[in-house]
């Protein structure tokens, strides 16, 4: 067997062997002002029953009509009664001292002291005990105080003391007779030695509040809170509270009640927590959440002011959630759950301290100093090893904690070499990669050199090719002229029809070579940014065209055009191309052409619409093809050069161009310039 449970039962066994015996004697000599005396030996008592008229009993006391017993014991016990107890005392004060009785068992409910002279006439009578309100008591204690005889002349004469006890509990008589003063000094050093326990549980308390702060550990927190209900619950057994907060016996008695369903509910959710029972012990952990179930329901009958149904099922409660954490721990300690051993022992300790108070009052084993402080003694046990066990805790968790560091810097350790082996690899890669791409690059600049010099050599021979076609392509046409005004008349109609094609075909030669030769000197530099006004900008391109316009019988529209910035000559030659574009596919009606600017988030959109013939829906992706015509009525109009020209303008600009027509209707033509600071 350990050394823990050796104590244990040592503990239990010390217990139930302790005890001191007095002889009886009939008549209390009371001769020393100094001395106190314990009156039990003295005592002479019987029990009645509830209803018995008190008047009736004590006349059958005092005249010896009644059956009384004396006991050998230290302090009077009946235990567990429901009847009423009469003490007969005798005594004889040799002092000029008042003496008084002090009966230190503060749960007494009723409690009636009545005092005779030597002719058996009632002196006086007094009348306390716990169901009466503490403000109400002479002496401001937490034990029953009261004063006996107070005749100093006839001081040395047999006088008679009768007690009637009453009690739901245990009758339990601790008591003692003598001065004041002595009683005081009596009660200062178990004042004193409570102060200490209580001084004791507080500082537990704060130690382990203290360490929930540093650790931020739940489990801290709860035992404080179990340790503070303990406190309280002390505090409630020897009385303690109706000295300094509750005076009234029945808010009392409401709290006495719930600290002790709040000491079971942290009881158990500490439980819970330190042995960890939903992982390791989960059938066990079930019959814990059925002591939280318990508490929980008695403290509703108490606030719903259920109280005599919450003190019924009080006991019944405790003894269930007592035996249920005794049964946990016990299987911690099979299961070998670690702190199992000392939770087993600091729990069995406190419940021993508990089962030892009761069965002391209860009459079932001898009364003394030892048993009437067991609850205090073994609480203190209980608080001191949960604290050690916490405590132990602490060194468990830095262990874990440094071992968990010493494995996360072996960790680090591998995932740096790793991630320095990755990041020479990736170096390596990333080196070759740039090489190869530098490679690229060069290859890609060589290429853009030779496609510049490829451009522009074939936009000097587009130059040169236009330019030099121009001049035979001006004669064709002229003498074509000179022939059909000097021989047409030579001329059948057939032939003179031959001609007037010929002709046309020259001016359209000549317009196309016209065009080529506008486009091969075309240069796309959107470097030169100025403000641009469109308002003045498209007035100007009115007028420019202002023959095909009037030709036409046409119309230009366009008003609250806005300044932007862009290139000046490249946009008005963009606008031009459009509106000269919407002006010649136009047959049917007088065209009319429409410009509108709409600034948006981070460009201008342009649109130029005209009401024209429109584009079939299978030639809107080619017509900013270079050298696509529509198919007219006339055959084939324009170069084919005008859109493709629009196009890569609006690209030099960096915005899109689009179109949207419905065939016979008209077309919008829509581009965006970006916009710039």
């Amino acid at each position: 067997m350990s050394t823990p449970f050796k104590l244990f039962w040592t503990f239990i066994i010390l217990t139930f062997l302790s005890g001191n015996f007095c002889s009886a004697g009939p008549i209390l000599q009371f001769t020393n002002a100094n001395d106190l005396v314990n009156p039990t030996p003295f005592f002479q008592y019987c029990l009645s029953e509830r209803n018995v008229d008190d008047n009736k009993m004590l006349n059958s006391i005092l005249t010896g009509n009644v059956a009384l017993q004396t006991t050998e014991d230290e302090y009077l016990n009946e235990g567990l009664q429901k009847m009423d107890m009469w003490l007969l005392l005798e005594i004889n004060n040799q002092t000029k001292e008042q003496l008084y009785l002090d009966i230190k068992y503060h749960t007494l409910e009723i409690l009636d002291l009545y005092l005779y002279d030597t002719n058996n006439n009632l002196v006086e009578k007094q009348e306390t005990g716990f169901l009466r309100n503490f403000s109400d008591r002479e002496f401001k204690s937490n034990f029953f105080v009261m004063p006996l005889f107070n005749d100093k002349q006839n001081y040395n004469e047999v006088k008679k003391v009768i007690i009637k006890l009453s009690n739901d509990g245990s009758l339990f008589i601790p008591s003692q007779i003598g001065a004041i003063k002595n009683i005081y000094n009596q009660h200062y050093i178990h004042n004193t030695f409570t102060g200490i326990y209580f001084g004791f549980i507080l500082v537990m308390v704060l130690y382990n509040l203290f360490l929930y702060f540093s650790l931020k550990d739940s489990l801290y927190l709860t035992y404080v809170a179990y340790a503070f209900a303990v406190f309280l619950m002390s505090t409630e057994i020897k009385g303690k509270i109706p000295e300094f907060i509750f005076r009234n016996a029945g808010q009392y008695m409401v709290y006495a009640d719930i600290v002790h369903s709040f000491g079971a509910f942290f009881s158990v959710m500490f439980t819970r927590q330190l042995l960890k029972t939903k992982e390791n012990l989960k059938f066990f952990d079930k019959l814990l959440l059925l002591g939280v179930l318990l508490s929980v329901v008695h403290f509703m009958l108490e606030v719903l002011n259920f109280q005599f149904l919450g003190e019924q099922l009080l006991m019944i409660f405790a003894g269930i959630t007592s035996l249920i954490l005794l049964l946990t721990g016990v299987a911690a300690v099979i299961k070998n759950i670690r702190f199992g051993r000392f939770y087993l022992l600091a729990w069995s300790m406190y419940l021993s301290g508990v089962i030892i108070f009761i069965l002391s009052i209860s009459g079932i084993i001898r009364t003394n100093i030892f048993t009437e402080y067991s609850i205090q003694i073994g609480s203190a046990i209980e608080v001191v090893l949960l604290s050690l066990i916490l405590a132990y805790r602490i060194n468990i968790l830095k262990r874990e904690k440094q071992d968990a560091l010493t494995q996360n810097q072996e960790l680090i350790k591998s995932q740096n070499y790793m991630l320095e082996k990755q990041v020479k690899e990736r170096t390596f890669e990333l080196s070759t990669l740039a090489y190869e791409l530098k490679n690229t690059n060069d290859q890609l600049e060589e290429k853009s050199e030779a496609l510049k010099l490829s451009n522009e050599k074939l936009n000097q021979f587009a130059y040169t090719v236009s330019h030099d076609l121009k001049a035979p392509v001006r004669n064709i046409g002229g003498f074509l002229q000179l022939l059909k005004k000097r021989y047409s008349e030579n001329l059948d109609s057939e032939a003179n029809e031959f001609v007037d094609f010929a002709i046309t075909g020259a001016n359209e030669m000549n317009f196309l070579i016209s065009e080529l030769l506008d486009f091969s000197r075309l240069q796309y530099d959107n470097q030169n940014v100025e403000e641009v006004n469109l308002q003045k900008a498209v007035e100007q391109i009115q007028f420019n065209l202002r023959d095909i316009i009037n030709e036409q019988q046409g119309s230009l529209v366009f008003e609250d055009l806005p300044v932007i910035k862009t290139n000046k000559l490249l946009i008005i030659q963009l606008l031009q191309n459009l509106i000269q574009n919407g002006f010649k596919y136009s047959y049917t009606k007088p065209p009319v052409v429409k410009i509108e600017v709409e600034q948006q988030e981070s460009h201008y959109l342009c649109t130029v619409s005209d009401n024209g013939i429109g584009i079939k829906a299978e030639n809107i992706e080619e017509v900013f093809k270079i050298f696509w015509r529509a198919k007219t009525k006339t055959n084939s109009s324009g170069s084919g050069i005008g859109l493709h020209t629009c196009k890569r303008l609006v690209e030099s600009f960096g915005g899109e161009i689009w179109v949207e027509s419905e065939y016979g209707k008209g077309s919008d033509f829509k581009f965006t310039i970006p916009i710039k600071s």
